[in-house]
């Protein structure tokens, strides 16, 4: 869901077409109901937190978020050195991607690296998912997003090499991984879940989704991806 701007907004959507629904459901020819299904909106600043360095380029206090996860997985070419985004990077790339949810624009690999490019400016098509020594994919930054996964940078986690201009440290997978934790309640969407996929392209997710304003700006209140950040429409 698009994130709300202050802490005390509560923006809870209802999705009440998913198979089966409790009023649908038979304990013994159905799987368990999951309708209702409630969707809640995350507070901006819970994903846009500044991350601070210490002079060596450790991580001074841990932080969770998508800045964090920015600023720890996505390498940057300036000058021809490979260096990590600053902390100003990391937070306006962060409120970039958070903007195209806002406007239920697609998050591909292509408008990530692009939001991240007219950022990092230097390094041109060289900077971004995929790209270099990044270790940041598409699905993590949606788990991210929708607050399914919680992405935490613990403190004095190395981020670069103070001895060679800041020269990026790529996290080893099992420890970016270690990074991700699950809030309680999540339940993910099954890729066999038809009904998902049928409200998300003609049911009440789709109509969350196509909500516009009165002039006909894109206003969604929830928006639906598949991992590889293409809109489900």
């Amino acid at each position: 869901m698009p994130t709300v701007p202050n802490k005390t907004d509560e923006v809870l959507v209802q999705i009440t077409d998913l198979f089966p629904h409790k009023t649908q459901s038979n304990a013994t020819l159905n799987p368990n109901f999951q309708g209702p299904r409630y969707q809640r909106a995350i507070y901006n600043g819970a994903l846009v937190k500044t991350v601070v360095l210490e002079a060596d380029f450790t991580v001074k206090t841990t932080v969770s978020g998508l800045s964090a996860y920015l600023i720890s997985t996505i390498e940057v070419s300036s000058n021809a050195d490979e260096i990590g985004l600053t902390p100003a990077q990391a937070d306006a790339i962060a409120t970039a991607i958070i903007g195209q949810v806002g406007y239920a624009s697609s998050l591909t690999v292509a408008v990530i690296n692009a939001l991240i490019q007219a950022t990092t400016v230097d390094g041109g098509d060289a900077d971004g998912i995929g790209k270099g020594n990044s270790t940041a994919t598409v699905l993590e930054i949606l788990q991210i997003l929708s607050g399914s996964r919680v992405y935490t940078l613990p403190a004095t986690t190395d981020l670069g090499d103070e001895n060679d201009d800041n020269s990026f440290t790529p996290l080893d997978a099992q420890i970016q991984a270690s990074f991700f934790s699950t809030p309680v309640g999540t339940k993910d969407v099954s890729s066999a879940d038809a009904s998902f996929f049928t409200s998300a392209r003609s049911g009440q997710i789709n109509l969350a989704q196509s909500k516009k304003t009165t002039s006909g700006v894109a206003s969604p209140v929830l928006v639906a991806y598949n991992d590889d950040g293409s809109l489900i429409q």
